[in-house]
């Protein structure tokens, strides 16, 4: 199954057509403030908001759904609002782990907005999956992203202002307690990928 990465210098393109080191990086790197190109304040937030209205939801204004490291709502009593759920199932808490991310095609335009100088394409992303879970000693998951307009999010969820990046995501979680280098080197054989093109 080919999937199509974007590259920032020219020179990281050897090792996946030659072979050689590659480095995977924890997931809150990419965590910021405001959102541009790889850059998402939503990277490494884990949440569901369940039987309440989202816009309700906002509008109460009882957390900083962006700030909150973990918290979890089961039922809200606003007496002066007029205001009971019983129901209510909300959850936010702050994750990580190792990712890769691929663009599922093809498109200057993307290479352009995320900042990139070069595209290639790798040949067979599952085999590339495999051998790095065996490197890392990490289980993982790949698949395509999805995007929402809604509240909730996940390694797979992300806002639909993102959805032009068409991810495919390979992501190994780890246990946030634990403390994990922020950056591991894995080993990728020769012709894991092509060069397709300079982005201009």
């Amino acid at each position: 199954m080919q999937k199509y990465l974007y590259l920032t210098e020219f020179k990281w393109i050897e090792p996946w057509i030659n072979g050689g080191n590659i480095p995977v990086f924890l997931a809150n790197k990419y965590k910021s403030q405001e959102r541009s190109g790889i850059f998402t304040p939503d990277e490494g937030v884990e949440r569901e908001l369940q039987n309440i209205e989202y816009d309700l939801f906002k509008q109460l204004r009882i957390v900083n759904l962006e700030g909150v490291g973990k918290l979890r709502i089961d039922n809200l009593d606003i007496p002066n609002m007029g205001l009971n759920r019983k129901n209510i199932n909300y959850e936010q808490i702050q994750e990580n782990g190792y990712v890769l991310s691929f663009c599922n095609t093809f498109d200057k335009n993307i290479g352009k907005r995320l900042g990139k100088k070069a595209c290639i394409e790798i040949y067979d992303v599952i085999e590339l999956f495999n051998i790095i879970s065996g490197q890392l000693g990490i289980i993982g998951e790949s698949k395509n992203c999805e995007y929402t307009t809604h509240i909730n999010r996940n390694s797979f969820l992300k806002s639909k202002e993102d959805a032009w990046q068409d991810e495919y995501r390979l992501y190994w979680k780890i246990d946030s307690k634990t403390n994990f280098e922020k950056k591991k080197e894995v080993c990728i054989p020769p012709n894991t990928a092509k060069f397709i093109s300079n982005i201009e």
